[in-house]
């Protein structure tokens, strides 16, 4: 395969990534790296790009969502100041930790996310018209804490992975602060982009960013994003949250299964 043609299925890929990436709230990166690996791209440079490729898809969904009162920022900048030091420790751990772990997390964090999102309950489609931003004063302080150290957590993975660990995020003001499915999308999708920002330059500074890998995954995932915002208003996504987890369990266990076999 030339290179050209590489660049233009990343990109398509890179295009739908960024379609689910906005409908599910998860990022992208956790279906980016995987398929880069799956093209043996080193998987720290896959995590470069996607990483990047999380900042796009942030910066073109958040300002849309943002204008139409789909984000929560007030909720989202609160649980982001634990999120972004989990990233900045995750991403300073990332050299200490072997390639094969890093696979194998990789992997049961996709299993998480499927068991997660099949688990969400039926409750979040029926809330979608309240999307009237709440206040921080409005939630209880044990939903505060518990949201709180969950990001904590969501940006350790961020910066150890490189993804925007958007699934954790999403389920947190899902089940512990209780806010609508597409409010919940809207402000994990731009909490994911302040996440991914503050591991990045550690990632630069190591060499884990590759202008030539990362343009086309970028470009693709900014016009996937565009797209993504559009349908987000007026979609129902559970057959495609359906397609899309069918996909990330094959990811799953093809991280998994390079993992522990070593091939990675």
């Amino acid at each position: 395969m030339s290179i050209l043609e590489f660049s233009s299925l990343l990109f398509v890929i890179a295009c739908f990534t960024g379609i689910f990436g906005v409908l599910t709230g998860l990022g992208g990166g956790i279906v980016i790296v995987p398929i880069l690996t799956a093209f043996q791209v080193d998987i720290h440079l896959a995590m470069g790009a996607s990483l990047i490729s999380i900042i796009t898809l942030s910066l073109s969904s958040s300002t849309t969502q943002t204008n139409q009162t789909f984000a929560n920022i007030p909720v989202g900048i609160f649980l982001e100041t634990a999120a972004v030091m989990g990233a900045i420790t995750g991403a300073l751990l990332l050299p200490y930790l072997p390639i094969y772990l890093i696979a194998i997390v990789f992997g049961l964090v996709l299993q998480f996310s499927i068991l997660s999102s099949v688990r969400q309950p039926s409750r979040v489609d029926s809330q979608t018209t309240q999307l009237q931003p709440r206040e921080l004063s409005s939630f209880q302080r044990p939903q505060l804490v518990k949201g709180w150290f969950t990001m904590g957590i969501a940006g350790i993975l961020s910066g150890t992975l490189g993804i925007g660990s958007g699934t954790l995020k999403v389920l947190a003001m899902d089940r512990m602060l209780h806010l609508p499915y597409k409010v919940s999308t809207a402000t994990s999708n731009f909490m994911v982009g302040i996440t991914a920002a503050a591991s990045v330059g550690i990632y630069y500074s190591k060499g884990y960013i590759d202008p030539n890998l990362t343009f086309p995954v970028v470009l693709g995932v900014f016009f996937g994003a565009l797209i993504g915002t559009k349908i987000l208003k007026i979609a129902k996504t559970q057959h495609l949250k359906k397609l899309f987890l069918g996909v990330i369990f094959i990811i799953s266990l093809q991280m998994l299964y390079k993992g522990i076999t070593g091939l990675i």
